[in-house]
C-alpha cells in the first residue's frame, strides 16, 4: 500500500512539473527558465524536481520520447501489404493519437524546440518501411528508395506541423484521408512498380532487367 502511494505520488509531480513546463514554455525559451521558477510555478520544491530530472531539458526529453511511444504503437501494426491495400487505416489511428495530445502537441510545435524530434519520427518511419520483409531487398537497395520514403514521410509531418500551427483549415480527421490519396497514387503506385519490374526482371522471357530497376 505504501508503495502505492509513493508511486501514485511521484507521477502527480511529474503530472505537475511537467504542467509547469508547458505553462513556461509559451512565454519564454526553454534554455531561460529555472529550476526554481518551474517548481514554484508546479508548487514543488527543488528536491521533488531532482528526484525525476537532472535538468529542465529532460523535461522536453520525457515528452517527446512518449510521444514517439505513442507513434510505435501504432506502427508497430505496420504491415507494408496492408498499408498499400489501404493506408488511410494506419493514418487515421495516427491522427487519433495526435487528437488525443493535441493541446501538448500544439504547445511544443508553437514554443518548444521540435526539430530533433521531427527527424527522429521521419527517420523512424523509413526505419520501419526499410526493415519490412515484404519489400524485395532489390526494390530496398534502388538508388531512390530511401529518397522516395524522406520525400513522402517529410511532406506528411509538415502538413500536420501546420495543423498544428493553425495554418490549414482542415481536421486532424481530413488530413491523414488526403495523405492517403496522394500516397496511394503516388507513393505507393511507385513501390508497386518497383516490386513489378524486380519480379519481372526474375522471370527470363521478360524484358526488364535489374539493371532497369536499380535506376
Amino acid at each position: 500500500m505504501e508503495e502505492k502511494k509513493r508511486n501514485k505520488n511521484a507521477l502527480r509531480s511529474r503530472e505537475l512539473l511537467r504542467k509547469a513546463y508547458l505553462e513556461l514554455i509559451k512565454t519564454k525559451k526553454i534554455d531561460q527558465i529555472t529550476v526554481t521558477e518551474l517548481v514554484n510555478t508546479a508548487g514543488l520544491n527543488r528536491a521533488t524536481f531532482y528526484a525525476h530530472y537532472t535538468c529542465i531539458r529532460d523535461i522536453t526529453n520525457e515528452i517527446q520520447m512518449d510521444l514517439i511511444g505513442y507513434f510505435k504503437s501504432v506502427m508497430a501494426n505496420f504491415e507494408y501489404k496492408k498499408f498499400t491495400e489501404n493506408p488511410t487505416e494506419i493514418l487515421l489511428q495516427l491522427s487519433l493519437i495526435l487528437s488525443e495530445h493535441e493541446e501538448l502537441i500544439r504547445t511544443l510545435v508553437n514554443y518548444g524546440d521540435t526539430s530533433s524530434f521531427i527527424k527522429e519520427l521521419q527517420d523512424l518511419f523509413v526505419e520501419y518501411m526499410v526493415n519490412d520483409p515484404s519489400i524485395p531487398e532489390e526494390v530496398k537497395n534502388t538508388r531512390n528508395f530511401k529518397l522516395y520514403l524522406y520525400y513522402f514521410s517529410g511532406g506528411a509531418v509538415n502538413i500536420y506541423l501546420k495543423y498544428f500551427r493553425g495554418e490549414l483549415e482542415y481536421s486532424l480527421y481530413d488530413i491523414p484521408l488526403f495523405i492517403a490519396s496522394v500516397l496511394k497514387s503516388d507513393f505507393i503506385s511507385t513501390l508497386e512498380d518497383k516490386k513489378n519490374q524486380y519480379a519481372a526482371a526474375r522471370t527470363p522471357a521478360m524484358a526488364p532487367s535489374l539493371t532497369a530497376v536499380a535506376t
